[in-house]
This record gives structure tokens, C-alpha cells and sequence, in this order.
């Protein structure tokens, strides 16, 4: 989803520009067409940090601690 996101914004912005729409280069306008893909991407940074610490509890939970 994030790769998509990010094609998807891209493509928005060269076919706006293709048409014949100005783009201006500002830091609100790039924030704007930004936040989407950024929102995909702490989501998957969220997702994948919660997995690896189950992953390493469920590997913790596993020994055998000798009693």
C-alpha cells in the first residue's frame, strides 16, 4: 500500500501537470500531496514493530528456563 500510495500521488501530480495545471514547489503543496503515502508508511513501521516484538516475546516464552 505504501508503494501504491506513493505511485498513485506521482501520477496524480504528472498528469495534472501533463493537462496543463501549474505545480508549485512549495512546502505546503508537497506536504499536501505527502501525507497520504507518510500516514501509509508510519503504519507500516507501527504493524511491523508490533510483530517483531510478539515475535521476540513468543521466542522469550519459549525456553526452558531449567525449573
Amino acid at each position: 500500500m505504501v508503494i501504491f500510495s506513493f505511485l498513485d500521488k506521482g501520477l496524480e501530480i504528472a498528469t495534472n501537470v501533463l493537462s496543463g495545471q501549474n505545480y508549485e514547489f512549495s512546502v505546503r503543496g508537497i506536504l499536501d500531496d505527502l501525507l497520504e503515502p507518510m500516514m501509509w508508511i508510519a503504519l507500516l513501521w507501527i504493524t511491523t514493530t508490533i510483530v517483531r516484538a510478539l515475535k521476540a516475546r513468543q521466542a522469550q516464552g519459549e525456553k526452558y528456563w531449567g525449573i
